[in-house]
């Protein structure tokens, strides 16, 4: 996943930092492609999620507090 390789890297970064292993920019190079991959998720989870709703609203079903239910089309008498 790379949600966890974004987090083992960041967290790899941090630890060889604070032995001196690697510079300050490194790290920080690293925590900021861990935030841009958060960033991403989380945008591509909201888009996930308006698409669904998007899709449930073509489709005549309405969706209120996790509950759905099928819109009743009536036909004009």
């Amino acid at each position: 996943m790379m949600l966890c390789d974004a987090l083992v890297v960041r967290d790899s970064s941090e630890l060889a930092y604070s032995k001196g292993a690697t510079s300050v920019l490194d790290f920080i190079e690293a925590q900021r492609s861990y935030k841009n991959v958060m960033r991403d998720y989380y945008a591509a989870m909201i888009n996930r999620t308006n698409a669904y709703y998007d899709l449930a609203k073509s489709l005549g079903i309405e969706l209120n507090a996790g509950k759905t239910h099928v819109i009743q089309n009536m036909p004009n008498q």
